[in-house]
């Protein structure tokens, strides 16, 4: 068995467990979200069947605008799980993250272009925190009982940097931060809540597909708040 299939069978072991656990841990009739703002630490395993499978590690951000409405925002650096030599890196990042800058420059630009010294400095720093904002994903959530969701998400822009400095691996340029993989992904996420502490975990099973590569992949992965 394939180290990818192993995971992917570890996480879904892991689901069945949290299932189970919160279950019979909690009794009592809760409602959710407990909280509005969740900050987690992430393990994703994303199998791609044309290139690689890695694991990567990073942080996830979720904010409720609505009952059953929250935007998410998750970085995160991977590894390979097979061999890519030595150098190899990826770097998955939402996109407010990468087009952030653009923004700010842009509206700089219209400071330099009016001759606006004030103007040029506010454009700066406004553009680029209104362009961090930009979420990855939209996620609508389901009641399945007092102390879990059932969330369907969708991240249409996601920005992907994958580079073995090695050998080409998909860009073909050495500075992996100047050539992004646009990818989009789709799939469900499992909330459980604890009803002590209002603390959230998520197991979560997606599609991820590039927009300018043929380099769909399978995602698994887990969210334990802090």
């Amino acid at each position: 068995m394939h180290i990818n299939q192993t995971l992917s069978i570890t996480l879904v072991i892991l689901l069945c467990c949290l299932s189970f656990v919160t279950k019979a841990q909690q009794n009592d009739i809760i409602y959710q979200p407990a909280e509005d703002f969740y900050l987690s630490g992430s393990l994703e395993n994303l199998y791609t069947h044309q290139t690689n499978s890695f694991i990567s590690l990073g942080i996830n951000a979720e904010l409720y605008i609505a009952e059953a409405i929250s935007l998410s925002w998750q970085i995160s650096v991977g590894l390979p799980l097979l061999n890519q030599g030595d150098r190899y890196v990826y770097f998955k990042t939402f996109p407010g993250l990468y087009l952030g800058p653009y923004f700010g420059a842009n509206l700089a630009a219209l400071g330099a272009a009016l001759d606006d010294a004030e103007f040029l400095i506010v454009g700066l720093i406004f553009g680029s925190a209104l362009g961090i904002a930009i979420p990855e994903s939209i996620n609508i959530h389901f009641d399945l009982s007092n102390n879990q969701k059932l969330a369907f998400y969708f991240s249409p822009l996601l920005f992907e940097f994958n580079r073995n400095f090695g050998g080409n691996y998909n860009n073909e340029a050495a500075d992996f931060l100047q050539i992004p993989q646009g990818s989009y992904e789709a799939g469900l996420k499992f909330h459980f809540f604890n009803q002590h502490n209002n603390r959230r975990n998520t197991a979560y099973i997606g599609v991820r597909n590039s927009y300018n590569l043929p380099n769909w992949g399978i995602v698994t992965g887990l969210l334990f708040s802090f």
